[in-house]
């Protein structure tokens, strides 16, 4: 369950398991909720400079895993 008190970089820091200059990099550019980390388009993401496909692709998966998990836990 996510933290009510946890900054957009951190909790992509714990959830994401990025570096804080990633998470930062992401909130740089109004990427703020893990809803929209799993599910802006690719292209959207490809868009920031410093990300590397293959790190979207792994953030975006570890995203969407956690949103469902949370899901889950609460149905």
């Amino acid at each position: 369950m996510d933290m009510p008190d946890d900054k957009p970089s951190d909790l992509f820091v714990r959830v994401l398991a990025i570096d804080k200059a990633i998470a930062d990099l992401l909130v740089a550019n109004e990427i703020t909720t893990l809803e929209e980390v799993a599910y802006v388009p690719q292209a959207e993401l490809e868009e920031i400079k410093g990300l590397s496909a293959e790190l979207i692709t792994s953030i975006r998966q570890r995203a969407r895993s956690h949103l469902l998990r949370d899901v889950m836990g609460r149905s």
